[in-house]
């Protein structure tokens, strides 16, 4: 029959057998699922919280706002001369 003694039992001889076209496909799908399955963990993990829950000061929003002059209407520009 086969000696299987003289099968090379390394990470060389495994990479050579995932990489034979009938298993590459399973070992693709299996890196896809485990990829998600590593972004859905990280996804669902809470942050660690510190500082004793209190959050941090709001941003300061503006005081004054800016006011945008507006042109006068189309008619007024009739009737005297128009600065705008």
């Amino acid at each position: 029959m086969n000696d299987n003694s003289t099968e090379d039992r390394s990470f060389r001889g495994l990479w050579k057998w995932a990489t034979t076209p009938p298993q590459v496909y399973v070992v693709y799908v299996l890196a896809l699922i485990l990829v998600w399955c590593i972004s859905f963990l990280a996804g669902t993990l809470n942050p660690k919280r510190t500082g004793g829950g209190q959050t941090p000061p709001p941003v300061a929003a503006p005081q004054k706002e800016l006011t945008r002059r507006t042109p006068a209407p189309f008619s007024a520009c009739r009737a005297a001369p128009c600065r705008g």
